[in-house]
């Protein structure tokens, strides 16, 4: 799964990825994590409506988990059904209070929906210095990606790869970066990585 989602789909091969996910996922068909590794590899493909259905199967099993939402509303998000998106979110928000790994999905959904407010509230609750612990630069990245704020995810995607992300290739290449994906810089960052350019 991690050769998926770490290796083939940041080069741009997604049709590899998705057999490697999908691989795992019949030899695993229990297993959430598996589950989860399918749809976010469904989602940097840009296979929204697949990534969908493999997250409402995996919500049909796994209804107490908070974390069995956030990617469904990714997916719901980048088709358009906003409602349904942020309806996924506020049910996440209703399992787990705040959660700070899907933090940043919370906000990129709101910020799609319309409700910029709320993303630039979650945005502040959990900028720097508030949690130093945690790989704060790639989360922001996401999130100023999806306010269309491009200086400051080019900012926060320069400060990840200062920082030594090793998850920072997946994070390019997240639905959520398209709106950067435009600016120079991007592209200049992904040369320096040595990932391919949309």
């Amino acid at each position: 799964m991690t050769l998926a989602t770490l290796v083939l789909a940041p080069l741009g091969r997604f049709d590899e990825a998705i057999r490697e996910v999908r691989r795992a996922r019949v030899l695993d068909p229990l297993s959430f994590e598996t589950g989860k590794f399918v749809q976010l590899t469904l989602l940097m493909a840009q296979h929204y409506e697949d990534a969908e259905k493999q997250g409402r199967a995996d919500l049909a099993q796994y209804s107490a988990r908070a974390d069995a939402y956030p990617w469904l509303a990714l997916a719901l998000s980048f088709q358009g059904k906003h409602t349904e998106a942020m309806e996924m979110i506020r049910a996440a928000k209703l399992r787990s209070g705040a959660n700070k790994g899907t933090d940043w999905i919370m906000a990129c959904v709101s910020a799609r929906a319309g409700q910029r407010e709320e993303a630039l509230r979650m945005l502040r609750e959990n900028s720097p210095p508030v949690l130093k612990s945690q790989p704060v630069s790639r989360r922001l990245f996401q999130t100023y990606s999806c306010l269309d704020d491009q200086e400051h995810a080019i900012e926060y995607a320069e400060k990840a790869y200062a920082e030594h992300d090793a998850l920072l290739p997946t994070f390019l290449t997240y639905p959520t970066t398209a709106l950067s994906r435009s600016d120079p810089a991007f592209a200049a960052l992904q040369q320096r990585i040595g990932l391919p350019n949309d």
